[in-house]
């Protein structure tokens, strides 16, 4: 029987949608994860459905899939893969006219609000207000505040999910608990770029929404940074739409420091690659230096009560970050590897910590080199302390992250 096909144009799977193999009900799925927000939610599709996705290109037409579909299957019709990539492109996750238009329109409604809302809440933390306390107390409680140093001023913790238990909450709190004695007014909050990289410091005007309220940016010290840098940093209110690095550490600083009336200045560090690969080191970067110079001479001409907090995980290891080796076997090597640039980070030597990660070509893939070596260029630390190391192994995708916190003290 001769099938009749409608002529149509076919478009491909977004090229930045994230893509996992869970089992669920006892089956094998694949899932999609739009990590910009542009789709509705994440959905789940059969693996055999994902490949003739990804086989997808803007040359295709609807006889080309059907004909991938029978080597693969057997006689089928088209009827139901079509319904299936119509499903997905009326959420946004195929890159087609429609989703130009419904990317328009969100970044449209998103530029023209002063709030960056939340987009971790519901994921990593509980969406309700009375949720989120509990939640958050046991989260700090994994710990005692007791056993650390309550007088640092300035932090280095992680941007890991909140969810992996013990293992992150531990590092996270051990570094809260370090800084639970300052009285900083103001919390200057340098973040690993995901997703984005137009610049090496891109800043926001907006302000921070979260479950928990509204946290205000530092509008005068931004104005003074335009006033004195311009060329130094870019206002990408887009780069910190999807970003969590900052998200994570507004929510944990709205509830560990419930009752202060604070402002934050959100800074995405864009990635150093660059330098790596250019035999170069940022300490000669005009506009690196003009940058840190004029935002520690806004903090000291202004007697501003400043800390900083480096939102960081280390090394990203295994199949899941393109290596083709089970990350639990290089585990012990990767520990070691950290706590070399660990401890040129409690040496207090930034140039020592970029040029031992780009003597190797960043292998271990650190995410946080570009908001640690920042941090540690923009401060006169006196001394430093290594709180918790932590390792998360994911078994079902044979990779590793490494986190830590670390304490820093005048």
């Amino acid at each position: 029987m001769k099938i009749k096909l409608p002529m149509s144009k076919l478009y491909p799977l977004r090229y930045d949608i994230r893509t996992n193999l869970i089992e669920y009900e006892g089956k094998d799925w694949v899932l999609l994860d739009d990590p910009m927000g542009y789709a509705e939610a994440p959905v789940i599709v059969t693996p055999e459905f994902f490949n003739i996705l990804v086989s997808i290109d803007e040359e295709l037409d609807i006889r080309d899939i059907l004909k991938i579909e029978n080597q693969e299957h057997g006689e089928t019709t088209i009827e139901p893969i079509l319904a299936q990539i119509k499903a997905l492109d009326d959420m946004g996750f195929i890159l087609s006219e429609s989703f130009y238009q419904k990317r328009a329109l969100i970044e449209q409604e998103y530029l023209a609000s002063h709030i960056r809302p939340a987009v971790c809440a519901g994921t990593c933390y509980p969406s309700n207000p009375e949720e989120i306390e509990v939640f958050l107390n046991d989260f700090f409680n994994r710990t005692n505040v007791e056993d650390y140093d309550s007088s640092a001023h300035s932090i280095i913790v992680p941007h890991i999910d909140f969810r992996l238990g013990e293992i992150v909450s531990e590092v996270y709190s051990s570094g809260y608990h370090s800084i639970s004695g300052t009285d900083s007014d103001l919390f200057i909050i340098l973040g690993t770029s995901h997703f984005m990289n137009s610049g090496q410091f891109m800043l926001t005007r907006k302000n921070f929404e979260t479950p928990l309220g509204i946290i205000k940016t530092d509008q005068n010290l931004i104005e003074f940074l335009y006033s004195n840098c311009p060329d130094s940093f870019i206002i990408d209110d887009l780069a910190h739409k999807p970003e969590h690095s900052i998200e994570l550490q507004i929510i944990l600083l709205q509830h560990y420091f419930k009752n202060r009336n604070f402002k934050i200045l959100p800074i995405i560090v864009g990635s150093m690659h660059n330098f790596m690969s250019e035999k170069t080191n940022p300490a000669d970067n005009n506009a690196i230096n003009a940058f840190i110079n004029s935002l520690n001479g806004y903090i000291s001409s202004n007697n501003i009560k400043a800390s900083f907090i480096a939102s960081v995980d280390f090394a990203h290891i295994g199949m899941k970050f393109d290596d083709n080796f089970d990350a639990i076997e290089k585990l012990d090597e990767v520990k070691k590897e950290d706590f070399k640039i660990i401890d040129s980070i409690l040496d207090l030597a930034p140039d020592v910590f970029f040029s031992q990660i780009a003597a190797v070509d960043d292998k271990w893939k650190i995410c946080g080199t570009a908001p640690i070596y920042s941090f540690l260029k923009t401060n006169a630390f006196k001394k430093a302390k290594l709180n918790k190391y932590n390792q998360w192994y994911e078994s079902e995708t044979q990779s590793a992250v490494t986190f830590a916190s670390l304490s820093f003290y005048d």
